[in-house]
């Protein structure tokens, strides 16, 4: 945009009408405005945000409602139109609508007496809409929305004239509000009023309200408003707190004693209440120098903001050519090397099923990050701690002492700090990058919008590429599927046949390995199930299970069919206060069924198995909870003990079968957790499941 002179253009010939007046998106929007919408979207900001600033321009607001009505009329809605907009058009159609109204803006030439009239009616369209704003509530109207925008729209009429007539409309020195003597004069000049034209507009959207009537009757007597719709006298009643000074205009505190027996007081408390979040018209009146002055500021900071959208989607363009977590990693890894002072920057994935922070491989070929693995817990690190709030932690002003992993990515990072910051999808957290800081006077370039737009669009890389894997494992998944169901049918005429060859065989041998047969049957059946289960799995876990009831239902499925049976007596322990965890249900249970079978298989007819839970520490891993299932049976020779857990081990009908505890130590590996064994042949067998625990489950809601 050029410099902006003082001084009028040459008026333009009577006969001028500028047709693109009728259209919205040709109408001039504050810089302001446009700039924080530009900086909401960048931001990634809700929904209700971006529409509360769309609520402040009138001419905006215009154009997105024009826009979302020419898509379909039935997905706005008559008591929120603007919130219903953005929702439907969704923050891509905001931006463009944004760069399309700042090219009008900033190339438009205008002289420095039409820049003072479009800030003083900026001014009252913002000021007219927070006075309906806070109206509505007062006298018990439940549409808040509807009234606001009923305010914000009370101008339009005017916008469109100005774009219409140019200097012909600002030779007749008009008012920045709506008024009865403004629209005579409009008729005479120009043929239509500005309240005709903008009910016109509105009513073109077709909306289930009265917000064209209520502005197309902004100037009757307001004897006739008494018995109609509220949304009449709100509208009313707010066009006169916007046309008073610095004092409530007379006639506004009658109306509001007519309108809703509002005491001169209340109505007086009112006006002071709006004065208070919206600045009056009165402030900038009179003063042509400031309002080019303000002018050009908001330009120059709306041309930034439309930089900086520039440099988000050159970002967002050099992410798509990554197809893997590493790839995006490496690329987002350059973005915030080229626009902050970092001198290294690393990312930790959260892995919901194993409850930890995961390392990508770094950039630089290094090993290390990848080998870092951190737990959720809040005291382990300063990665977890961010990951649980939605602010940035710094080893520069940590609280507290540094741990060891702290200490591990401080050498990755090779500065003096480190500072962790926290992505999110969708509400959800997906990682924590760590950026490596020379001093503590460098965490300022971290807060930079060069910087800060470029957190939304790498976590969507991040968790675009995840669920990428995700649809590659799905198709796994179907693959898997079909194998299972060509080979369940041979497996289990394989294990009838060998059922009916161990009752014809009358030998030991013989019938041991007619049983390793059926064992060897069940274990392919097992493990492909496992797998089947394991990619069913969801992404994330329950919240808040119960331990201790989950261990006394598992064992009641038992009881039947491995228990009462083998007339075993079962024994429970468990800590009455044990912490809830966040885990998955399904898998906990089949580790449960898989151990307490095993024990009870190796105790034949009776004996005792102990099941007891309790919470630990570790520095390591930070809280967990064990579980403990125990039994007095043969035990376990070291020779076994040794290779329990491999695929191939057996005992021979002798207990604690191998064929099941190499899926069963999968399944624990999947859950984050740890599984050990302790036997003394002669004397029993004890198994110890530990699974950490989290310190908020708001982390996975």
């Amino acid at each position: 945009m050029g410099v902006v002179a003082i001084n009028k253009k040459p008026a333009r010939p009577e006969s001028f009408v500028d047709p693109s007046a009728d259209q919205a998106g040709f109408l001039l929007s504050t810089p302001d405005v446009l700039a924080d919408l530009l900086c909401a979207c960048l931001d990634n900001a809700g929904p209700q945000i971006v529409s509360e600033i769309i609520l402040q321009d009138a001419p905006f607001a215009t154009q997105l409602i024009d826009i979302a009505v020419k898509g379909g009329a039935d997905t706005i809605s008559a008591t929120e139109p603007v919130t219903s907009a953005v929702q439907s058009l969704g923050y891509p159609m905001i931006v463009s609508l944004v760069l399309q109204s700042a090219r009008r803006i900033l190339e438009r030439k205008m002289s420095a007496e039409e820049i003072a009239y479009l800030q003083q009616l900026w001014c009252t369209s913002r000021f007219t809409a927070q006075a309906a704003r806070c109206i509505a509530p007062s006298v018990n109207y439940p549409y808040i929305e509807e009234a606001q925008l009923c305010g914000l729209l009370q101008n339009l009429g005017l916008y469109q004239q100005l774009v219409r007539y140019g200097d012909l409309f600002l030779d007749e020195d008009p008012l920045p509000w709506s008024c009865e003597e403004q629209s005579v004069w409009e008729q005479q000049h120009f043929q239509a009023d500005h309240l005709q034209l903008a009910a016109e507009h509105i009513s073109s959207w077709r909306l289930d309200s009265f917000l064209a009537d209520a502005i197309r009757f902004l100037a009757v007597d307001g004897n006739q408003l008494q018995t109609v719709n509220p949304l009449f006298r709100i509208a009313r009643l707010a066009r006169l707190f916007a046309s008073s000074g610095p004092e409530l205009n007379p006639e506004a505190t009658h109306l509001g004693e007519l309108f809703f027996n509002l005491r001169p007081v209340e109505t007086d408390y009112l006006f002071d209440w709006v004065k208070g979040l919206s600045t009056p018209v009165s402030d900038h009146q009179h003063d042509v120098a400031a309002a080019v002055e303000r002018f050009n500021g908001s330009c120059q900071r709306l041309t930034r903001q439309i930089f900086l959208i520039a440099s988000q989607e050159a970002a967002r363009s050099r992410l798509t050519r990554g197809t893997t977590p590493e790839e995006v990693g490496d690329i987002a890894g350059s973005l915030y090397l080229e626009n902050s002072p970092a001198r290294k920057v690393h990312f930790f994935l959260l892995d919901q099923r194993r409850q930890e922070l995961i390392g990508l491989s770094s950039r630089d070929g290094s090993r290390l990050s990848r080998e870092i693995r951190m737990p959720l817990a809040r005291e382990t690190s300063l990665a977890a701690r961010a990951l649980w709030g939605d602010t940035a932690v710094s080893s520069f002003t940590a609280e507290q002492a540094l741990t060891v992993t702290d200490h591990l990515l401080l050498r990755l990072c090779g500065g003096q700090g480190f500072v962790c910051y926290p992505l999110r999808s969708n509400g959800h957290p997906l990682a924590v990058v760590v950026f490596g800081l020379e001093s503590q006077k460098d965490m300022v370039g971290l807060q930079s919008q060069s910087v800060t737009i470029l957190h939304p669009i790498i976590s969507a890389a991040l968790a675009q590429v995840s669920m990428g894997e995700l649809n590659r494992v799905a198709e796994g998944t179907l693959l898997l599927r079909r194998v299972n169901h060509e080979i369940s049918s041979p497996l289990t005429i394989i294990g009838n046949y060998a059922e009916v060859l161990k009752h014809n065989l009358t030998d030991k041998a013989g019938r041991e390995l007619v049983e390793a047969i059926k064992q060897e049957s069940r274990r392919v059946d097992d493990i492909v199930h496992y797998y089947l289960n394991q990619q069913d799995m969801f992404e994330f876990p329950d919240q808040q299970v119960d331990l201790n009831q989950l261990v006394r239902e598992t064992v009641e499925t038992l009881l039947d069919a491995e228990i009462t049976p083998r007339l075993i007596a079962v024994d429970y322990q468990l800590q009455d206060d044990l912490p809830r965890l966040a885990t998955m249900v399904v898998l906990v249970r089949q580790i449960l069924v898989n151990l307490v079978k095993n024990a009870a298989e190796a105790l034949e007819n009776g004996g005792r198995i102990v099941i007891s839970t309790r919470e630990g520490f570790c520095s390591e891993r930070g809280r967990y909870v064990e579980i403990a299932i125990v039994d007095n049976g043969p035990g376990i020779s070291a020779a076994i003990r040794d290779r329990l857990f491999r695929p191939v081990v057996s005992t021979k009908g002798g207990g604690h079968s191998g064929s099941g505890l190499s899926i069963v130590k999968g399944m624990v590996e999947d859950l984050g957790g740890r599984i050990s064994c302790h036997s003394d042949p002669g004397v029993g067998t004890s198994f110890y499941l530990q699974l950490s625990l989290v310190d908020d489950f708001s982390l996975f809601t």
